[in-house]
């Protein structure tokens, strides 16, 4: 009984733990002529943590996304249709002390490491041009990697070594009839 108990708690904390974790979700998605546009959303981002790296001035912060449309076969493993991949990158650069984000598309420049952070965690639409006849056997599989380095330990506690964090979340869409 004891050990059973014991399984149990470690169970709960298990679960607790995941529940605190970097995490995607998907609230919004349209329908377009040769697409949809995904609104793609971060749960429980490691802000403060990643602040405090970008105000070291020393390294880079990478958020990548990665959306891969897959098919659903009976039997078989799912076959990858199309891989779309979106990145922010935010570092300091020193020529004009100020914080630069780079995307796929622009460029943009904040005077401030919190305002740069607050800008990699908002909420963004993704165009995804998924052309082909979508059905319910087709889902969307959107992976975030959120990688940074800093001199704090997990405790936000300073070292002399420099730690290298990554950070993975996951979120499916699956399509319907409609």
């Amino acid at each position: 009984m004891r050990k059973i108990s014991f399984l149990c708690i470690f169970f709960l904390l298990f679960l607790a733990s995941k529940l605190n974790a970097f995490n995607l979700y998907i609230p919004y998605v349209q329908k377009e002529e040769q697409g949809f546009i995904f609104l793609v959303g971060y749960k429980n981002f490691p802000l403060q943590e990643v602040i405090l790296s970008l105000k070291e001035q020393k390294e880079e912060v990478l958020l990548i996304l990665e959306a891969n449309l897959y098919e659903r076969r009976f039997l078989l493993p799912d076959l990858s249709v199309k891989k779309l991949v979106y990145f922010k990158k935010v570092y300091f650069n020193p020529e004009d002390n100020a914080y630069r984000v780079d995307t796929e598309k622009t460029t943009l420049t904040f005077n401030s490491a919190e305002d740069a952070a607050l800008f990699l965690v908002r909420s963004e639409s993704y165009y995804f041009p998924f052309s082909e006849l979508l059905n319910e056997r087709h889902f969307v599989l959107f992976k975030a990697t959120l990688t940074y380095k800093t001199h704090l330990s997990p405790k936000l506690r300073y070292t002399s070594k420099q730690n290298t964090y990554t950070k993975n979340a996951e979120a499916i869409y699956k399509f319907s009839k409609d």
